[in-house]
């Protein structure tokens, strides 16, 4: 959305033809993309001729939003209101501009191209399924869930059970992928930078599978930390792009295999550009599905 300096501002004597022809000359600005009108009842007579002329104006452009505040206005939101034609008035101006701020990054949003679900390399189901049978509900061994990750083309380093490893001789970041099964969205997979970042500040990004490659990309670039992944900090950032692949890997995952509860990764070593990423230590835990009266 544009922003502009121009403004049109009214004394408390103002009728509701000023304000309308005020609104007019705002509305047409090719430099404004929307209008905030502030008026104050008890400095003015008449609130409804007021509130007529701003849906006069707004039906005059109905490409151009137009918000309301009617400071101290008591049952002003009935006033703004004719037919289908609404305009949203709220108390303080402070919340106005936020509601049109949302309003316009939601439109952002939309007006970015869909993601698309890839199809994976190197990914084999038929193996995976075959393993998830063969283990009983809860904690599977770490072996097993090694050869799951490998399955789905996730290698993991530490395939056995033990302390988590110790400190990286480098100075790049570790970070955490989990996934826990939502009782109503399903399976959400959480990405986060260990230590304080996560256990301090809540630096954490959520996506509910299955993810799209825009998915993953927005996941892993949302971060209040992410200036240490992309390299702004001066360093030469990580490898984003393997990042984003086992984002994407472990979605499929745990959409083939709805039996996964729990998985968790910790901690992933992310390294420079082009050396990818390095999963030191998984874990993985079956759903009981026999308690929910399903069949494991």
């Amino acid at each position: 959305m544009r922003t502009s300096p121009t403004r049109s501002t009214l004394t408390p004597t103002a009728t509701a033809a000023h304000y309308r022809q005020a609104l007019d000359a705002v509305l047409a600005d090719d430099g404004i993309d929307a209008a905030v009108v502030l008026f104050m009842p008890p400095l003015a007579d008449k609130p409804d001729e007021v509130a007529s002329a701003i849906l006069d104006a707004a039906a005059a452009r109905p490409d151009k939003p137009v918000l309301a505040s009617f400071l101290g206005g008591a049952g002003v939101a009935d006033l703004l209101h004719r037919g289908d034609l609404v305009v949203p008035t709220y108390t303080f101006p402070e919340a106005a501009a936020t509601s049109l701020g949302h309003a316009a990054a939601y439109q952002d949003w939309r007006s970015t191209p869909a993601g698309v679900v890839p199809d994976l390399a190197g990914v084999d189901a038929g193996r995976a399924r075959s393993l998830i049978a063969s283990c009983a509900p809860g904690p599977v061994p770490a072996a097993v869930a090694a050869e799951l990750l490998a399955s789905y083309g996730i290698a993991v380093r530490d395939s056995e059970p033990g302390p988590e490893p110790g400190p990286r001789s480098d100075p790049g970041p570790d970070a955490f992928l989990t996934v826990r099964a939502d009782p109503v969205f399903g399976p959400v997979v959480a990405f986060g930078l260990t230590g304080d970042y996560a256990d301090l500040m809540a630096d954490v990004a959520h996506r509910v599978t299955p993810l799209s490659d825009r998915d993953a990309r927005e996941m892993v670039r949302s971060l209040r930390a992410t200036p240490l992944l992309d390299g702004r900090t001066g360093g030469p950032g990580v490898d984003l792009a393997a990042l984003e692949e086992t984002v994407l890997r472990i979605s499929a995952m745990v959409e083939d295999l709805p039996e996964i509860e729990a998985l968790e990764l910790r901690p992933v070593r992310l390294l420079p550009p082009g050396d990818g990423v390095a999963v030191a230590h998984a874990t993985i835990r079956l759903a009981d599905n026999t308690a929910a009266g399903g069949s494991s």
